[in-house]
């Protein structure tokens, strides 16, 4: 049973905590309801966390780092034959400067001064490929809200392996969601399998960043504009990898 503690106190949010996943499969209920109280306690005093043992090979870690360094490096013609503004489902590549800088909520900066961020970066959004619990003859569902497919894939020619990688990776990070999915509900005190009927063709995205060295010493330019919680009407929990 998930104790769930007050987490109106201040957090201590001098580091972030490190969680260490190899419970997660583990046999014993026991040790799968201990990791979820430590996640509940990550995500309702801090609100962030890394993870380590999480299962993901260290052969696909470092391969979707490489094709991401591949892909950046190419010339920008190369890169801006996948512009995202091509997409009616924002799928594709973003260059540097194309985004702005908005500000936030309570400190907004005006359209007419917001400037272009320095990042670029490539979106994808969810296949049925990447997916192992789908059959590769598996058909999308109707798709309204535009959360499915149509990614601009680099043909070979212009960068050789990249979408075989990419999909491989998006496999083993979405078995992954769903088993951290499993973990979420026993930290809210549900069954875990409370919220598998949501997640059988979750409507994923995934995205490649990259950020430039700053093109002046002495002085930041932004890399992404400020993202803020929206109060009172959602709570989040950011998941990042560790080595």
């Amino acid at each position: 049973m998930i104790q769930q503690t007050d987490s109106s106190q201040l957090a201590n949010c001098d580091h972030i905590p490190v969680i260490d996943l190899s419970s997660i499969d583990s046999a014993s209920l026991e040790g799968r309801q201990k990791l979820a109280q430590t996640i509940f306690e990550a995500c309702t005093q801090v609100g962030f966390f890394y993870i380590k043992n999480h299962g993901i090979p260290d052969s696909l870690v470092d391969g979707i780092h490489d094709a991401a360094a591949r892909f950046f490096d190419l010339p920008e013609e190369d890169k801006m034959k996948f512009y995202i503004g091509n997409s009616q489902k924002f799928r594709g590549y973003s260059p540097i400067g194309g985004e702005k800088s908005t500000g936030t909520e309570d400190d907004p900066i005006p359209e007419e001064k917001a400037v272009g961020v320095l990042s670029e970066a490539f979106d994808i959004g969810y296949e049925v490929a990447m997916d192992s619990s789908k059959s590769k003859d598996a058909l999308l569902p109707s798709d309204p809200y535009e959360l499915y497919g149509d990614n601009q894939w680099p043909d070979e020619e212009t960068l050789s392996g990249f979408s075989e990688m990419y999909i491989k990776y998006c496999v083993s990070a979405l078995d992954l969601c769903r088993k951290m999915m499993k973990i979420f509900a026993l930290a809210l005190g549900l069954p875990e399998t409370y919220f598998d009927s949501s997640i059988r063709t979750p409507g994923v995205t995934s995205r490649m960043m990259h950020y430039p060295a700053q093109p002046v010493a002495g002085e930041v330019q932004e890399g992404l504009g400020a993202h803020t919680w929206v109060r009172e009407k959602l709570s989040r929990a950011y998941v990042g990898f560790e080595g």
